[in-house]
Parts: C-alpha cells; structure tokens; sequence
C-alpha cells in the first residue's frame, strides 16, 4: 500500500490546496525520545470504502491515499470511474510538533467520514461528509462545480478547532516522548486515540461524540496492578517484571467490546498487554516468547521492530489482530483472535508466519483470511 500511495503522489496531475493547522490553544511538543525520536517520520497508507465494490454505491471504485513527512499531512481522494473537484489536501501543521504514525480513516454509516492523525503535540478530527451524503444533498453537490465533489472539498481552516482538537499534554502536565498513534470512532462519534511512551505507558486521549462540545477526556495507562475480572477463562503464561522502560508499548490498537474501550500493547519486552481504558488498569500481560523457537537469552539485542495491526473486516464480537516480531534472523508474523463469549474476553492464538528470507518488512495487514506484506 506504501509504493501505491507513493506512485500516487508522485503525480503532477493533480492540483493541492493547502491548509495550514495551528493547533488548539496550550499546545506544547513532546519530549524528546533517548533513542533519537520518532521512528518513522515519512510513511504513507491508504483506506477504502464499505460500498466500493458495489455498483451502484456512490463510493463505488473510490478510494483515500495519505502520506505524510514531518510537519505535512498529504491527503488524496482517487475515483477509478470519474474525476473528483478538490480531492487533493495538503495539510501543514503548525503546532510545533511532528506528524505520527498511524493517521486513520472511519465510516459513520453513510453520513460522515472521520480522519484521525495526531503529532507530538496535539490530537486532531477531521469530521467529513460520507460522499453518499453528498450524493443525496445537492447544496453539497454544487461543491464539485460541475463534477462529483470530494470530501476534501468541504475542509476548512476551522474544521480543526474547538471539540475536534486537543493538546497531548495539559499546560501543568510534564511532556513525555510520544512514539505513535492508534485510533478509533465509536458510532456516536466520540474518538479515542492511544498515544503510547517510550518511557513507559500510554496516553489515552477521548474526544466528544460529533457535535457535541465537551471537553476531552484524558486517561495514563500505566501498569501498576494486573486485573484478571474480565478473563477468567484466560492465564497468562507470564507476567514479565522489567522496568517501565524497557516494557513501553512499540505499538497499540483501540478497540471496543461491547461498550468496553480497550487497549492492545505490542510491548518491547515481546509481551502483549491489554487495558481497559475505562478502568485504566492493565487487565492481561501475556508473554510472546511461549510462540517464538529462541529462548530469552538468544533474543538479547535482535528486536529491531515490533508491529501490531487489527485485522479489516470481523465481527463485532471477535478481533482478529497480527503482531510481527522483527527479530534478526528470525522475524516472524503471529496471528491472534480476541473473542467475546458470555460478555467475557478470551485470547486464542491462531497461526505463526515465517518471514522470507532476504526481504525487509516494511508494514502489513492481516485480514480475516490472509495477510499482506
């Protein structure tokens, strides 16, 4: 997906405009991190629609296409069956911060589409028209000037303040380094971003329900205790006692469980850790060594890169989600299943892949019946 958002990108056919984000008011960058800072500072993706593969959905054949380098946030809507007017958005962030990993894109219905991206210093939402609404309301239509508009075409300089905006750190808080970000929408709208450390811990970040303006909701996740309440069918093989830094989270995932918002942990102990962010307590530490063929000692020095990606598609009482495991020599990718029987969690693991040899993972994503690389 990266070298086709690239090729995308690299085209000059397409005219940007530019809109330049100064973030929310007390906004201030994170600290540095010890290791030199955020690993990846250009990256791109891309996401497509539920009705894309329908004919007569309006969203047919269409698709989004983000890149981002430092403080540029680039963002591209491409119909395979028409030309859209304004589909091309370039956002420069003016916050003081770097751009993160993990900018994502959510369907609410048929009514809005939701962007979610973060940098070091503060969170954003970008609440957009889904294009079927478009389609249906011709005030909206007439954006296009004759063609199909984009979303694009309906972003605004104010389309990044008041409730769709918030600073990572609270003018009296002390900031910390920030690695990554993980999102997710409930079907109100309220927006829940993970921000994990690496000195340890994850930020978790709530923003108000869509059209409504309360302020965000700010949670530490931080091991101090471990909860077993919601996973009685569940035993954690091992439960590492490493320092805070040397268990920080590599990567996170939000999800929700029957109204329970949680928090999936890649750590760099090569333990996976789940929370609940309304408890704010560490319910499981599961140690991934049980799946590897090295023992502890073998593995000192080799992790060069973790990943964790939820899996497309599923049901919403089932999450199937990948972890590759970039070990030296012996990278992996396992694969895990989060099912939700008798309103209680249990964690199954499904499958190990070994990585070919010769070839350096870049990114990847599991679905429900393969997994991409």
């Amino acid at each position: 997906m990266q070298e086709t958002a690239a090729s995308y990108f690299s085209l000059d056919k397409f005219s940007w405009r530019e809109v330049t984000i100064h973030g929310p008011p007390g906004s201030q960058p994170a600290a540095e991190n010890a290791d030199g800072g955020i690993e990846e500072t250009a990256a791109a993706g891309g996401f497509h629609y539920r009705g894309s593969a329908l004919a007569s959905f309006p969203c047919r054949n269409r698709f989004i296409l983000w890149h981002y380098h430092d403080v540029i946030l680039d963002l591209l809507e491409v119909s395979m069956d028409a030309d859209l007017a304004h589909n091309a958005l370039r956002l420069q962030l003016a916050d003081g911060g770097v751009l993160l990993p993990g900018p994502c894109v959510h369907e609410l219905g048929t009514v809005h589409l939701v962007l979610l991206f973060a940098t070091t210093a503060a969170v954003y939402r970008l609440v957009l028209p889904h294009p079927e609404a478009i389609a249906k309301d011709p005030s909206l239509t007439l954006a296009g000037d004759g063609l199909p508009p984009s979303v694009f075409a309906f972003v605004k300089p104010d389309s990044f303040q008041g409730p769709d905006t918030a600073p990572l750190f609270p003018p009296s808080s002390s900031p910390v380094p920030i690695t990554s970000c993980s999102g997710w929408v409930s079907v109100s709208g309220l927006s829940t971003f993970a921000l994990p450390s690496s000195s340890g811990g994850i930020c978790v970040i709530q923003l108000p329900p869509i059209g409504s303006h309360g302020p965000p909701i700010r949670t530490e996740l931080k091991e101090t205790s471990v909860m077993r309440r919601l996973w009685t069918s569940f035993l954690p093989s091992s439960i590492s006692g490493s320092s805070e830094a040397e268990s920080a989270p590599a990567s996170v995932a939000v999800h929700v469980f029957s109204g329970e918002t949680i928090v999936l942990a890649l750590c760099r102990d090569l333990s996976l850790r789940l929370w609940s962010c309304q408890q704010a307590q560490c319910l499981m530490t599961h140690s991934l060594l049980d799946y590897l063929a090295l023992d502890q000692e073998s593995l000192a020095g080799r992790v060069e890169k973790l990943l964790l990606k939820k899996a497309s598609g599923g049901i919403p009482t089932a999450l199937r989600f990948g972890l590759y495991l970039g070990i030296r020599d012996a990278p992996q990718i396992s694969l895990f299943e989060l099912i939700l029987v008798d309103n209680q969690l249990k964690l199954n693991h499904l499958v190990n892949y070994s990585c070919p040899e010769g070839y350096t993972l870049v990114d990847f994503q599991p679905s429900n019946r393969e997994v991409w690389g």
